[in-house]
């Protein structure tokens, strides 16, 4: 996959996480401050901050404080179609980059000699078995298995680059997996030929389209950028992003003087 070796996957997940979240939103700061009419936006963002004094100061009046409220909607709208055009240019690279970011810096690593276990995903009416072949790594339950709605395997192996082979009636499929003491990890789903706009977005060789088998995934960890923080140690990959953004978003904004 590209960017399978990227630097910041050889940083500390909260800190990485934090770096592109710095960058990103700078970014889409600068992207915004050019793509839209600043001293329009400054005009009704100063128009919004008037109306919702005046509104506070009429709210026992509800006839005057109706009318306010009607100004204020009008000026919200006209600032979200003023917003919008920035979204349209930025919109399709952010979608590349979470896919990115959601395949790349979501889970944990495989460690070595640390079982993980990988499921195959079949259709309601699937039938017949399906093989595991992994000759560098050490299986741990049965290689053949009967098809149902999801089948797993249990394995583990030594630190490095391992190709897995699935064996379903006349179809071989090959996955590569990554075991390490480090934060890397290889894409863990093997699916069938996803695009957009007509760009390959999935894998170089994905799962045949008629085929009953759905996706295989190597069922790894989902990672918690705040491990052992009280209040955010639940937080997956996305809603540290979330919270990084949202903070330096302000200060760029404030620094940048954007409305």
């Amino acid at each position: 996959m590209v960017l399978d070796n990227f630097f910041l996957m050889d940083l500390p997940p909260v800190l990485a996480i934090f770096l592109l979240s710095a960058v990103l939103t700078f970014l889409l700061t600068i992207a915004y401050k050019y793509t839209t009419d600043q001293k329009r936006l400054k005009f009704l963002k100063e128009e919004q901050k008037k109306l919702q004094k005046e509104y506070k100061q009429h709210m026992k009046d509800p006839k005057k404080a109706m009318k306010v409220n009607e100004k204020l909607m009008g000026v919200n709208l006209e600032v979200m179609k003023k917003s919008f055009k920035s979204t349209l240019y930025t919109f399709l690279p952010l979608i590349f980059i979470f896919a990115w970011m959601n395949g790349h810096m979501a889970k944990e690593a495989i460690y070595p000699d640390q079982p993980f276990t990988v499921t195959a995903f079949f259709e309601k009416e699937a039938t017949g078995v399906i093989t595991l072949n992994a000759s560098s790594l050490q299986l741990l339950s049965n290689a053949t298995i009967a098809v149902g709605e999801e089948v797993s395997w249990e394995l583990k192996g030594k630190e490095g680059k391992h190709i897995i082979l699935y064996s379903y009636g006349t179809e071989l499929y090959q996955q590569e997996v990554l075991i390490t003491k480090e934060w890397h990890y290889i894409d863990p789903l093997l699916e069938k030929p996803r695009t957009l706009f007509g760009w390959n977005t999935g894998d170089d060789y994905p799962i045949n389209k008629e085929s009953n088998l759905e996706k295989i995934q190597v069922n790894l960890k989902s990672i918690k950028p705040f491990q052992g923080v009280p209040l955010l140690q639940a937080l997956n990959w996305l809603w540290t992003y979330i919270l990084f953004s949202l903070g330096l978003s302000i200060l760029f904004r404030k620094v940048m003087k954007v409305y």
